[in-house]
C-alpha cells in the first residue's frame, strides 16, 4: 500500500503534464507487475481471478503505466538516520514507466516530456502510511520501440510490427523512509 500510494501520486501528476503535451487526455495505470506468463497487469484489482492487462497495445490511444521490475529492498536505518523513536527503514523499489503513443514521430521529444513529467513530480504530499523523504533516481531510459516491446512483452523484436506505435521507457528507483509506526489501519479482504 505504501508503494501504491506513492505511484498514485506520481501518476496523477504525470497524467496532467502529458495531457497538456499531447493535447488530449493521457491515462496512467499502476502499480503494475508482470504475471507468470510475462504479461503486464495491475498488481491490484483482480476480479474472479482475472487480471487486468495493461501492457503494450495499439488500440488504447496514448497511455502509460508504472510497473515494478523486481522486489523492493528494505534496509534498517542507522541510529543517526532514524525518523522517529521507533527507528526506520529505507525502502528502494525498482520501477519502470512505459509511455505508449500511436502516431507520435518525435521519439526523443516524447522521452524528454516523459522525463520532465516523472522527475518534476511533487513528492512532498502527506502520505497515509508514514512514508517520507520520497525520492526518484533515474537508472536507464530508451525510446527504441522494438527494445521496449521485447522487454515488456517477452516477444522477439522482429514481432514488433506496429509502425504507428511510439514507445518510451524509463527505469528508475523509488526510495523512501518509513518507520511503519505511522500506518493507518489497514483493512484486508
Amino acid at each position: 500500500m505504501q508503494i501504491q500510494e506513492i505511484t498514485d501520486l506520481i501518476i496523477a501528476q504525470i497524467e496532467d503534464v502529458l495531457s497538456v503535451a499531447f493535447g488530449k487526455r493521457v491515462k496512467g495505470f499502476g502499480l503494475c507487475i508482470k504475471n507468470v506468463e510475462g504479461a503486464v497487469v495491475l498488481a491490484t484489482g483482480q476480479c474472479n481471478g482475472e487480471q487486468s492487462y495493461i501492457g503494450i497495445e495499439d488500440n488504447k490511444g496514448t497511455y502509460f503505466y508504472i510497473r515494478m521490475t523486481a522486489s523492493a529492498l528494505s534496509r534498517r536505518l542507522a541510529a543517526n538516520e532514524n525518523i522517529g523513536s521507533c527507528g526506520g527503514n529505507l525502502v528502494t523499489v525498482p520501477l519502470k514507466i512505459v509511455l505508449v503513443s500511436p502516431w507520435c514521430q518525435d521519439l526523443q521529444g516524447m522521452m524528454m516530456i516523459l522525463q520532465k513529467a516523472l522527475f518534476s513530480a511533487n513528492l512532498q504530499a502527506p502520505l497515509s502510511y508514514g512514508q517520507n523523504q520520497v525520492k526518484l533516481s533515474e537508472k536507464t531510459f530508451t525510446f527504441i520501440p522494438w527494445d521496449i516491446f521485447e522487454a515488456e512483452t517477452g516477444k522477439e523484436k522482429t514481432e514488433f510490427r506496429a509502425s504507428n506505435l511510439s514507445l518510451a521507457s524509463i527505469e528508475f528507483d523509488l526510495k523512501y523512509k518509513t518507520n511503519y509506526a505511522n500506518c493507518k489501519d489497514i483493512k484486508l479482504c
